[in-house]
């Protein structure tokens, strides 16, 4: 029995795609898009190459964990953990969405993890002299001397936090060293002596994500229970820092490293040999107020760190371009990698280049060069769906995913919606849909009469992010505020270019298929995009032909199996239609809508013949 005219099922043999059939975008777009990224990021290089001045990122990093909210522990309220397979903090995101009063869904509420215990501390072990290492970019080179003992000090004053704010929460978090921590002990129990923080969850043992173990070290160590005070280890990492003429630069940079230290998964980190300890005698520095400053942020620094995919989603962000529709981000990503593919073997080029793209994220940067990661968040980055993090992205305003941007009608034509918007909206409004994997936005419009009813009616209160608080979720389920106040998120608008289809006479689309115009980036994001939005609205109003398209439904070997009559479920297109025009007449609708959209987009019903894509 065939599929009711005017309706496309998933049982249907795919299309072939060609540039320039409304969904592939044509030749020529393809290229002008791969030439506008190339030359803007070769310009980004060379202006990077040229510069030699300091690299100046301590302030930023400061800035960027004071917008981060301190992980919080009540004396009497137990964390609600998840143990499997390690112990996860779950906590709630709530984005105010509308001030419609008249939305009876104006908070869109997330809830996410915090990765509290590792299995294994990390494994450490000095470099060889010989070894090849990435030097500061700037007269700052020789701070780096002192790299290995900042490194070591900070994981040790991060873990010494954690231990606090477990054991406050009722847990069983302990420091096991072979002293306690003195004045005159401090870095030979920190650098040449083994401790481990661990907590104890049933009869499982983890360890804080900073812990460090030295590869060539005994476990035979002997160590006792310790009592951690990570504000009393600060003052020791402060008073050499200023008593050494250690720069703020070069603490902030070994601070980045431990950040990153749960993002680290090859192999050992090698660090360089320490540089000899003379006397210290501290004196008054000009630093002192940022070191004052740093201290309040401990807390911070674990929840950052602890982010699951939170630092990744940050360095990834520079790549990320709104203006690109998920069916071009292919094009625009091969122009970005044949520039900056060159710069990576060139670390202090790579640096500065990186540095200029985000600085709020620079020592982050810097931290992935240093320890050999930058190629892997870099592959992240460009592969059309790296990593997303709504907590961090609305904690620090950096924009992961066109859900935080707005989008202008692309063609002014009258009764027609970007995708976007109509994307963007079911999101918000489904209590049960997840961030999409792809970032980019979808291309193309909508007639308003082909969304769902319920979307269609949300749209009438101009869903977008407008305020985002952050609770930590206590065993007992309450909620208490992770931030004294709530974020103000910042929205731009932009307008995104029209995906043009070939001309019948176009010869430089004969005969091209798919694969040479255009890189396997593209037809992935957008199938996962579109595969998301049928998942939540249980199909795809689209032109007969694009139903079919290999980049918007998947193609199954089902189809050359016989169809089974009985359970096959067939749609009655007439009485659909019908019931359509009937929920909400067209002249409501119009009267309503007029004036709802922020960008000046006016919405109206119109039925036109299309094909729907089912679940």
């Amino acid at each position: 029995m065939a599929a009711q005219e005017g309706f496309i099922t998933r049982r249907t043999r795919t299309l072939s795609p060609l540039p320039g059939d409304g969904i592939c975008p044509t030749v020529t777009q393809y290229h002008n898009t791969v030439t506008a990224s190339y030359e803007r990021w070769a310009k980004l290089i060379s202006e990077a190459k040229e510069s030699t001045g300091d690299l100046h990122i301590a302030d930023d990093l400061l800035e960027l964990l004071q917008q981060i909210p301190g992980l919080y522990a009540h004396h009497s309220k137990g964390f609600s953990i998840h143990d499997q397979p390690y112990p996860q903090l779950k906590y709630a995101l709530e984005w105010v969405t509308t001030t419609d009063p008249a939305c009876e869904r104006p908070i869109k509420r997330t809830y996410h993890y915090q990765t509290l215990g590792v299995l294994r501390p990390l494994v450490w072990e000095y470099s060889d002299a010989s070894e090849n290492t990435v030097q500061w970019p700037g007269r700052q080179a020789d701070q780096m001397k002192h790299l290995s003992r900042l490194i070591l000090a900070w994981a040790y004053i991060l873990s010494s936090r954690w231990i606090e704010i477990l054991n406050t929460a009722g847990e069983k978090a302990l420091m096991n060293q072979s002293e306690d921590v003195n004045g005159e002990n401090f870095w030979e129990v920190v650098i040449e002596r083994q401790w481990q923080a661990t907590m104890t969850r049933g009869d499982k043992t983890f360890y804080a994500p900073w812990c460090m173990e030295r590869h060539t070290l005994s476990s035979e160590v002997n160590k006792k229970e310790a009592l951690p005070d990570s504000l009393y280890a600060f003052r020791f990492l402060e008073k050499f820092c200023l008593s050494e003429g250690v720069t703020k630069e070069c603490a902030a940079m070994a601070l980045a490293m431990v950040l990153m230290f749960p993002e680290h998964r090859t192999g050992p980190m090698k660090l360089p040999p320490l540089a000899p300890l003379g006397d210290i005698r501290c004196s008054p520095g000009v630093e002192e107020q940022y070191y004052k400053r740093m201290s309040e942020c401990l807390s911070q620094c674990i929840t950052l760190s602890c982010c699951d995919e939170g630092i990744a989603s940050l360095l990834c962000s520079g790549f990320f371009e709104p203006k690109v529709s998920c069916n071009l981000i292919g094009a625009h990503l091969f122009g970005v990698r044949k520039a900056v593919e060159p710069v990576k073997s060139d670390p202090k080029a790579f640096a500065r280049l990186m540095v200029g793209q985000n600085p709020k994220v620079s020592s982050l940067w810097l931290a992935a060069i240093w320890t050999g990661q930058a190629s892997r968040f870099l592959d992240y980055a460009l592969g059309g769906m790296p990593p997303i993090s709504l907590p961090v992205a609305s904690w620090t305003g950096v924009l992961q995913s066109f859900i935080q941007v707005g989008y202008h009608s692309i063609s002014n034509r009258d009764r027609h919606i970007p995708r976007a918007r109509e994307f963007s909206t079911i999101y918000l409004v489904h209590s049960n849909a997840i961030i999409p994997f792809t970032p980019s936005p979808p291309f193309g419009e909508i007639v308003a009469s082909d969304i769902s009813l319920d979307i269609r009616r949300h749209l009438l209160h101009d869903h977008r992010p407008i305020q985002s608080n952050t609770y930590w979720i206590f065993e007992t389920g309450e909620l208490y505020p992770a931030q004294k106040q709530p974020e103000i998120m910042n929205r731009p608008v932009l307008r995104l270019p029209l995906i043009a289809r070939a001309s019948n006479d176009d010869s430089s689309n004969a005969n091209i298929r798919v694969e040479d115009a255009v890189d396997r980036v593209s037809s992935d994001a957008t199938l996962n995009l579109f595969e998301w939005y049928r998942d939540l609205e249980g199909g795809l109003w689209l032109e007969e032909s694009q139903g079919k398209h290999a980049w918007i439904m998947y193609d199954s070997d089902e189809d050359d199996l016989p169809e089974d009559e009985e359970s096959k479920t067939s749609l009655d297109g007439p009485r659909i239609w019908s019931w359509r025009e009937n929920a909400i007449p067209d002249v409501a609708w119009a009267q309503s809508a007029e004036d709802t959209s922020s960008s000046g987009t006016n919405i109206k019903l119109s039925l036109t013949a299309k094909s729907f894509v089912g679940c």
